[in-house]
């Protein structure tokens, strides 16, 4: 543990630059040239407009767990500010900016800390259901592999709503185990405040259960992702690329689950997922490598764009009367 905590930089480094080859290796210039000629803007227009549909998702979700106070727009501008951090910082930095944020609302960092850890739950699980409903469609095409993957997703699966359901309604357990996991952390005097921290948090998804916003939140996930991978669609169909929809969804679920090893940014492996969860689905190297090049860019740029234009609001405001606009609550 010890270890990789010391050395995570490092091991993050290696990996994002091997993958980053694998990737390049496998790009086919006049493809690439190809692909060029083939990129309509009404199909990118789409995938912009229905990739921005999939904030309003990810706001009404944090909204369901926070504050009836905090309106639609504050948690819109932090939510822009947010993914934009998650997506161009090492894992976890970006959920940090987030707590930070919250802090500045008023928000105790436990209960933050709950709804991040809840919302990523939901992810995954929403995530696998979908890799798993994929495979079921194309394990003619993954053979072994895809077998290995739907057991994953099954493991995700349990695993997420275990996590979930000890949290909400087994305090002591969640305790029990928090405070085992907390003696492999070398958190050495702070061990007590570590502890303290804990019962917050759990504290804070006892609240949850009891104010019933896990059926809003799971809603709001599925129609989340459900617009994600859509949005995935066009953005590919935007580059030339006709890729069947169970590939796009085993794609985009096989990319998300590789983002959460350490990396620098996503670089390499964001593609090297896509291009993985796309060769599952029968799909060729080449054209995965370009398609998955494709959708990267895309949602990079509209998360930068719309990341950029939330920091900018919260900033200016702040410039004009002191008061950042986030702080701001008129609807």
């Amino acid at each position: 543990m010890r270890f990789l905590q010391r050395n995570r930089k490092i091991i993050a480094s290696v990996i994002t630059v091997v993958l980053i080859t694998w990737v390049l290796s496998g790009i086919d210039m006049e493809a690439l040239r190809e692909m060029k000629k083939n990129i309509s803007a009404l199909w990118l227009t789409l995938g912009a407009a229905v990739y921005f549909l999939t904030y309003a998702w990810r706001t009404f979700r944090v909204k369901a767990f926070l504050p009836s106070a905090l309106s639609f727009k504050t948690l819109a501008i932090l939510t822009g500010i947010h993914n934009m951090a998650v997506r161009i910082l090492p894992n976890p930095a970006g959920e940090f900016v987030f707590m930070n944020q919250m802090k500045g609302r008023n928000i105790p960092y436990p209960d933050s800390l709950a709804v991040v850890i809840v919302n990523r739950t939901l992810d995954f699980i929403i995530v696998a259901c979908f890799l798993t409903a994929g495979l079921v469609f194309t394990l003619g095409a993954a053979g072994k592999a895809g077998l290995w993957w739907t057991l994953i997703s099954f493991t995700v699966i349990v695993f997420g709503v275990g996590v979930l359901f000890i949290l909400s309604t087994r305090p002591s357990l969640a305790l029990f185990l928090g405070s085992k996991i907390l003696r492999l952390i070398p958190v050495g005097a702070f061990r007590n405040k570590a502890e303290t921290f804990l019962t917050k948090v759990v504290n804070a998804f006892g609240q949850f259960k009891e104010c019933r916003v896990y059926e809003r939140a799971i809603l709001y996930s599925v129609l989340l992702w459900g617009t994600m991978f859509l949005a995935y669609g066009f953005f590919m169909k935007g580059f030339g690329f006709n890729i069947p929809p169970l590939a796009i969804v085993v794609g985009g679920a096989v990319q998300i689950f590789t983002n959460t090893i350490p990396n620098i940014a996503g670089l390499g492996v964001m593609e090297a997922g896509w291009v993985a969860g796309l060769l599952l689905s029968g799909i060729g190297k080449e054209t995965a490598v370009l398609a998955s090049l494709s959708v990267d860019i895309s949602t990079l740029l509209g998360t930068l764009l719309f990341g950029g234009i939330s920091f900018l609001l919260d900033r200016s405001a702040s410039m004009l009367d002191g008061t950042p606009f986030i702080s701001k609550e008129n609807p």
